[in-house]
């Protein structure tokens, strides 16, 4: 974790890293409260990681890990805050294998030939015939009129 912060190009503040106080915990000593936290999975913390005299088990419940190159003696340390605080955050999560399909020849597929083409270009025929005929006959109406009328 502490080399993908320091990778990140601008990483620098608190994380929130997944780690909670239970709801409802009364304070009853500082050795009790360091015991009331968990990840957000629901395991129980057994790792350890806080900054001198932390958690303070007031008010904050969410812990976050502290970095900032100015303070060396606090990185990557862990502190609790108010669960309300803008921090950055760090997920854990397993790794997606993307899988790429194999093309799969469909031995029932039709490819296309040249009386595929023919046909479609029969079709644009068929459609356009009548219309030059329409066009011819009405040219030649006109012409006749013309020609009766002088």
């Amino acid at each position: 974790m502490e080399m993908f912060i320091q990778r990140a190009p601008g990483a620098e503040g608190d994380f929130w890293i997944g780690l909670r106080r239970k709801q409802g915990y009364k304070e009853s000593g500082a050795a009790d409260c360091s015991s009331q936290y968990y990840w957000l999975d629901h395991s129980q913390a057994t790792y350890r990681n806080w900054q001198l005299n932390k958690p303070s088990c007031g008010t904050g419940q969410c812990v976050a890990l502290y970095y900032n190159l100015r303070a060396p003696a606090s990185l990557f340390k862990w502190s609790d805050f108010g669960c309300k605080s803008k921090n950055n955050f760090i997920c854990k999560y397993a790794e997606e294998i993307s899988v790429v399909p194999t093309p799969v020849l469909n031995s029932t597929a039709r490819s296309v030939s040249f009386s595929d083409e023919a046909i479609n270009v029969s079709y644009i025929l068929l459609a356009t015939v009548p219309a030059l005929l329409l066009i011819i006959l009405a040219g030649s109406g006109v012409l006749c009129y013309r020609v009766m009328t002088r």
